[in-house]
């Protein structure tokens, strides 16, 4: 309070005893005037007497400082104030005028009239300097509350009375009164009027205490401590100096000169201690506000932090706790510091507690530790604990983790859910995709059966569409069971030895037929210059080729479609592991950069309209992106709508064992004359002409291309009269204006060129096509995508003059059921009854017998009579189903020198699934539906033709 009352009151109530205290003797003085009173006149005995003009001036300031007294007191009161102010500057400034112009008005006398007196000239007039300090006071306290560039003319206005008044003030402690007059004036300034004055001033300094020289006497830093303790002990010091050397002069003690010596010498020494008191108070007052700010901050901290920060004993109680525990768990401090802290711990964690606590008895650090504390509602929060002991005292901050718990749960329950869920969606999808392979496998097997028939075209066409949809529907289900599996995280991949060039063009090989359908020519180029064998997984590389190559060609009206895999080398590559780019370049319709964005998401097409118009499920792309990051590769698209697209992914793949880089073939192949054979292309798609010259090229040949056949014919009568005549011309079945066949038969017609041999080569290759190639003249003929194997071979047979291979060409009809019957006995178990039928049959084309049963009872009773060489064991059927068959079959079987073959026959494809039937004891695996070749490969493998 005290303190309160020192800094922010006092100087409030000094500035309402000023405007009192001028108030007060102004009344004083006039009542003298009014009753003639010489002692109130003078207000004290002795005293030079206040003018009743001054004195009315006095006790109007008093009042304008009253009034104005609050920087935000009521307006009209201050305006009132300044009011006041003003006149009283009027009257300071009127009679600074007479002074000036040595006129006399006779205003001095209006109020009261004042004896003529020799001494005086104008008997009723104040002083000069009271006029002065009057216009002073005056206009400080008009412009009280005005600022001029950071300036405060009531201060500095105020000052200026102080300094007017302490000359007067010491003039009369020194008896030296010539300080009360100016000049020739002969009129003093009454002391009363000086203290009055003066204290005006001071209260016109204190009235604003927020600003100047008052702000800093009131504030708390070092500059109000120097002034409160230092200035006026300075002030006192001094003046009683001063009056010390007065007196010793006039009492003959020393004479003036060393009276002077003695004042200097004792100012400095006085000045030098209160400047080193100064200094050591400043120092002193640093080191308090240093550490109460140290203090402060701490307590602050302490308070506000949202951590518990608690200081607690070894002995199980805290001794001080911040009011983050009652904010977390509801207990008043009082009622924490209470109780042994063991008492809100929760039951299950009171041990591990007291383990920790022992361990910080030794000295050893909290770094993290959790535990459960018990809050006023009865329900528990997880807290984390940073703990450090000093002595037998604990430092320990906890943080709040219930959030994060219960977070954490939620996540580990989401996971758990998901994981659930996942499993149950894959064992969903698993068990469909077995229920519609089963009815699949009968539906495709029974149409592969119908088309080796003898139908009329209609009947064909027919069976046709049955197998195309089919097809399209197992596609549609493989898809959803590799999304399946790569959502649950089961997707595996294979690393093996492959021929990467035969893999790639198997799968455009496989897609030609669509391609043709649609009159698109669909080319491949694989850089000669890669290895044949690699290491990796070609069913999945072929997965994503079949992909891009499928929406090629879905999305391609017309034009062609290139197929390109080139090794990718960089000078940091490790020469080993070449980073292989496989592309698919169409001329469709193109993306735009918005589906873009989508375009590799799940059940996502380029837009809505392409979904009608095209159909698919959208989970190509994703799967094929999944499959590509699952190898390490990378992948992207470029398109331009209305022209094309190409889309594209990057994979390393290592040189499998004995493979180098440009294992290319070289054909050492050179004519009689020396040189190396040159070939005429003739083909009007300039992709297709620049890939069959690159081939070529990289086999040491000299290839030309021409792009169409009169610039051909042009070429070889030219080249033949300049004796440089081709060694092979290949020739393309479809161009406009002259066609492959045309061409041939001019050539055949031109004596210079009709030896030359000719090979056909057409991306619209139809029945019957490589017949009558042979019959008009050619070769050989080739169907796009041309084989790099092929192509060489047929290149090299030609140039060498060796017959036209003819022996393969399958002229088309239906196959022959005819086989070589086999001594081998077969058991099938198989419940569903189409499936029966179409097994026998499948068996009985390949020359096998069979016997049929439903189940794996079944199964054992059919052995137990009869040997059998083979079993094709269905997995799912009733009263026993394959699993267990094979179980005690195995078992059977133990200890003998026998072991019958058992191919799982099963519509589950996952690869969990065969590898489930070759852990049960079975040899190998067959999905449904089943296929015709697959089947014959897998009986070939298992039970091999005797010579």
């Amino acid at each position: 309070m005290k303190k309160m009352l020192t800094n922010e009151k006092m100087p409030g109530y000094f500035t309402q005893f000023a405007s009192l205290f001028a108030m007060l003797i102004g009344l004083l003085v006039l009542t003298g005037w009014v009753i003639d009173s010489p002692i109130l006149k003078g207000v004290f005995p002795g005293f030079e007497y206040m003018k009743a003009n001054v004195a009315i001036s006095i006790f109007c300031l008093g009042l304008s400082l009253w009034l104005q007294k609050k920087e935000n007191g009521l307006p009209q009161l201050r305006l009132e104030g300044r009011v006041l102010a003003i006149l009283v500057t009027g009257v300071g400034v009127f009679t600074l005028i007479e002074y000036a112009t040595g006129a006399n008005s006779g205003f001095d006398q209006l109020l009261f009239s004042v004896p003529e007196n020799s001494m005086l000239t104008h008997p009723g007039r104040m002083a000069v300097f009271s006029a002065v300090s009057l216009v002073f006071m005056g206009l400080a306290l008009a412009m009280l509350d005005c600022e001029f560039k950071s300036v405060y003319p009531a201060e500095v206005l105020s000052i200026l009375v102080l300094c007017i008044g302490f000359p007067s003030i010491l003039g009369f402690l020194y008896g030296y009164h010539e300080t009360l007059a100016f000049a020739s004036a002969n009129t003093k300034i009454s002391l009363p009027s000086v203290f009055s004055l003066m204290i005006l001033a001071g209260g016109t300094l204190t009235s604003r205490s927020r600003r100047g020289i008052i702000d800093v006497f009131n504030s708390q830093n070092a500059g109000r401590h120097v002034l409160r303790s230092l200035l006026p002990k300075q002030i006192i010091a001094l003046i009683a100096l001063s009056l010390i050397r007065l007196k010793g002069q006039e009492m003959g003690l020393y004479g003036t000169i060393p009276g002077l010596i003695i004042m200097v010498s004792s100012s400095i020494i006085i000045c030098s201690y209160f400047l080193w008191r100064t200094a050591k108070l400043i120092h002193a007052h640093d080191i308090v506000m240093l550490a109460h700010e140290k203090k402060s901050i701490q307590d602050q901290f302490f308070n506000v932090t949202l951590d518990m920060l608690g200081i607690a004993n070894i002995d199980g109680f805290f001794k001080r706790v911040n009011p983050a525990f009652q904010a977390i768990l509801g207990f008043t401090p009082e009622e924490i510091l209470a109780k042994p802290f063991f008492e809100f711990i929760h039951p299950d964690d009171i041990s591990k507690t007291v383990k920790e606590v022992e361990k910080l008895s030794q000295g050893l650090p909290t770094i993290s530790f959790e535990n459960r504390y018990r809050c006023k509602d009865g329900s528990y929060r997880w807290i984390s604990w940073k703990s450090s002991p000093v002595e037998d005292v604990i430092y320990c901050a906890g943080r709040d983790i219930t959030s994060e718990k219960e977070l954490q749960a939620a996540i580990v329950k989401a996971k758990d859910d998901a994981v659930a869920t996942t499993q149950a969606k894959s064992e969903f999808l698993a068990n469909m995709s077995h229920e519609i392979r089963t009815p699949m496998n009968a539906i495709l097997g029974m149409t592969d059966l119908l088309l080796d028939t003898p139908l009329n075209s209609e009947q064909k066409n027919l069976a046709h569409v049955v197998q195309s949809s089919g097809n399209n529907l197992l596609s549609i289900i493989n898809d959803i069971l590799d999304f399946s599996k790569i959502e649950a995280g089961k997707f595996e991949l294979e690393v093996i030895r492959f021929n990467l060039v035969s893999s790639v063009e198997a799968q455009a090989d496989l897609l030609g037929a669509k391609a043709r359908e649609k009159d698109i020519s669909l080319l491949t180029y694989i850089d000669p210059h890669l290895p044949s064998y690699v290491l990796g997984d070609p069913g999945r590389i072929g997965q994503i080729l079949l992909n891009f190559i499928g929406n090629a060609i879905k999305f391609t009206k017309s034009g062609n479609i290139i197929v390109r895999v080139v090794a990718e080398t960089t000078q940091s590559q490790d020469i080993q592991k070449p980073q292989i780019v496989f592309s698919v370049q169409d001329t469709g319709i193109g993306i735009s950069e918005e589906a873009k964005k989508r375009l590799f998401l799940p059940f996502s097409q380029a837009d809505s309209s392409t979904a009608r118009k095209f159909g698919g499920t959208g989970l190509g792309l994703s799967i094929s992106k999944h499959l590509i990051q699952l190898m390490g590769g990378e992948f992207g698209v470029e398109s331009t709508e209305g022209k094309g697209s190409t889309f594209w992914f990057r994979l390393t793949l290592p040189l499998a064992e004995g493979e180098q880089m440009e294992n290319h073939k070289k054909s050492n192949f050179i004519l009689e004359n020396g040189i190396s054979p040159k070939i005429l292309i003739v083909d009007d798609d300039p992709p297709s002409g620049e890939i069959i010259k690159s081939y070529l090229t990289t086999w040491q040949m000299q290839p030309y291309v021409s792009y169409d056949g009169q610039s051909a014919l042009d070429l070889l009568t030219v080249q033949a009269q300049n004796g440089q005549q081709f060694d092979l011309i290949i020739i393309d079945r479809r161009m406009p204006g002259m066609d492959g066949f045309t061409l041939a038969e001019k050539i055949r017609e031109n004596p210079m060129v009709k030896n030359i041999p000719m090979i056909l080569v057409s991306a619209f290759e139809r029945a019957g096509q490589k017949k009558e190639a042979l019959s008009r003249g050619f070769f050989s003929s080739l169907a796009k995508p041309l084989k790099q194997s092929e192509l060489y071979n047929t290149v090299l047979d030609a140039l060498r003059g060796r017959p036209g291979h003819d022996n393969d060409l399958q002229i088309e009809g239906h196959v022959s059921s005819e086989r070589k019957k086999r001594s081998e006995r077969i058991l099938v178990a198989e419940d569903f009854t189409f499936n029966q039928m179409l097994i026998l049959k499948y068996l009985e084309i390949l020359g096998f017998s069979a016997q049929i049963v439903t189940n794996g009872s079944e199964v054992l009773d059919a052995m137990a009579k009869t040997h059998f060489d083979l079993i094709l064991m269905d997995c799912q059927m009733p009263v026993m189903d394959g699993y267990e068959a094979t179980e005690r079959i195995r078992a059977l079987e133990k200890g003998g020198n026998h072991r019958t073959p058992i191919i799982a026959l099963t519509a589950n494809a996952m690869k969990e699934d065969e590898q489930k039937c070759r852990d049960i004891g079975m040899d190998d695996f067959l999905s449904k539906p089943l296929r015709r070749e697959k089947l014959q490969e897998m009986l070939n493998r298992w039970l091999p033709m005797k010579a």
